[in-house]
């Protein structure tokens, strides 16, 4: 699969019809909002991104307590469109093409795992700790992908190519669990605490434990999402260790934006 190597993991798929109106709407438009002018950045501002963000920032100016926060993204969306305006790529976005396939471009039919691959690999290139020698990829213990609220295909997707990609001894419950190890891998599959890692750790006669997640950061109208991939080490003295982590993005294709409103 191909690699990426951007900041934010997007995942561009067909036109849906409108979103319709719910409790938490507003909170999900800032955050929407947030990840569009993100990915911008990361794409040369691409005007594409600036546009969907506008459509958000105008249906938040009339939500009462949200006016100010729209205020404030339109003015960096106008901002961000004058300084672009006298580049060039801008003003003819087709001299993309001469320079070939834009590197966060995914295809049609893998666009997901395209792109969910990369932020792994970014993963991966990091040091396993703290001016460790040893990278992420490089280590060989004991670990788990926990899922929580991830979809379950997402997470399969993960854990096989971590499984591929690392020497990492992956511990698995696929199914119900059918012995005592299995129950403690799926209680740290769905829910880790420090006594079930601490449980496993003494039935495996191990120390050590790497626990690898994948996180759906955002999405926007099921066709952008935001994913990232992080990774902790835990240890039997002192626990969870600091957070390794990446997020990146793939477009599948260059829809116009949003008419949610």
């Amino acid at each position: 699969m191909p690699r990426l190597r951007t900041v934010f993991l997007l995942f561009l798929g067909l036109l849906s019809p409108g979103i319709g109106l719910c409790q938490s709407d507003e909170v999900r438009w800032v955050r929407h909002i947030e990840s569009l002018l993100d990915v911008a950045v990361h794409t040369e501002n691409d005007p594409k991104f600036l546009d969907w963000a506008e459509v958000y920032c105008d249906s938040l100016k009339q939500i009462e307590g949200f006016e100010t926060f729209a205020a404030e993204q339109q003015a960096r969306i106008n901002q961000t469109r004058d300084i672009c305006g006298d580049n060039l790529n801008h003003r003819a976005p087709t001299l993309e093409l001469f320079r070939g396939k834009p590197h966060y471009m995914g295809f049609a039919d893998d666009a997901g795992e395209y792109a969910l691959e990369s932020a792994m690999l970014n993963l991966l290139r990091r040091p396993i700790e703290f001016q460790s020698t040893t990278l992420v990829r490089d280590g060989a213990l004991n670990a788990l992908v926990v899922q929580q609220d991830v979809a379950v295909d997402l997470w399969e997707i993960a854990l096989d190519a971590l499984d591929v990609e690392t020497n990492y001894n992956f511990r698995r419950v696929m199914g119900s669990p059918k012995t005592a190890l299995d129950s403690l891998v799926w209680s740290i599959q769905t829910a880790p605490s420090d006594s079930n890692l601490s449980a496993l750790a003494e039935s495996l006669n191990v120390s050590r434990l790497a626990l690898f997640e994948v996180e759906e950061l955002d999405v926007v109208e099921d066709r952008l999402w935001v994913v990232g991939m992080r990774m902790h080490l835990w240890d039997m003295d002192s626990g969870l260790g600091n957070t390794i982590s990446d997020n990146e993005y793939a477009p599948r294709s260059f829809s116009n934006q949003s008419s949610h409103a």
